[in-house]
């Protein structure tokens, strides 16, 4: 329906008065109006309707991993990176306490035994290392998927 100016609306409606016309203008104006608004705001309703979460990107993570270790996997997952980052903690705990318990007892076995954990333990540090890059990119590839399909 299309709205004329006033004189030709008077000219087709003698018997009603302005009022009618303001009413029926306001209200052809607000139909526009919403109608507008509808087309402008469906792709956003219908963007972010599903509050999905943004994605998280496997580079950053693999970096982060790799410069700051297991502190770096909290960027995937706070509990994978909490847990990860004291497995190693009681590693170290177990070597400083394995030489001070053995201590009073001197022999060359504890010693052996000292050394050989400590170079065990570096060893596990690398394969450590390694671990975390895979638990972050495949976290980060988990969650990137459970967000896609929400």
């Amino acid at each position: 329906m299309e709205i004329k100016n006033i004189k030709e609306w008077q000219k087709d409606n003698p018997h009603k008065s302005v009022n009618d016309y303001y009413s029926l203008y306001t209200q052809h104006q607000v139909e526009l109006t919403s109608k507008r608004t509808s087309d402008l705001s469906e792709p956003l309703v219908h963007q972010y309707s599903n509050n999905k979460k943004p994605s998280k990107r496997v580079l950053v993570s693999v970096l982060l991993t790799l410069l700051l270790g297991p502190f770096g996997l909290i960027y995937s997952s706070v509990t994978r990176g909490l847990f990860m980052i004291f497995i190693p903690v009681i590693g170290l705990f177990i070597g400083l306490i394995l030489p001070l318990i053995c201590g009073k007892i001197q022999s060359d076995i504890i010693c052996l035994i000292s050394m050989t954990y400590w170079a065990g333990y570096f060893v596990f540090l690398l394969i450590y290392e390694i671990i975390c890059i895979v638990l972050s990119i495949t976290t980060v590839q988990a969650i990137n998927k459970k967000n896609q399909t929400k």
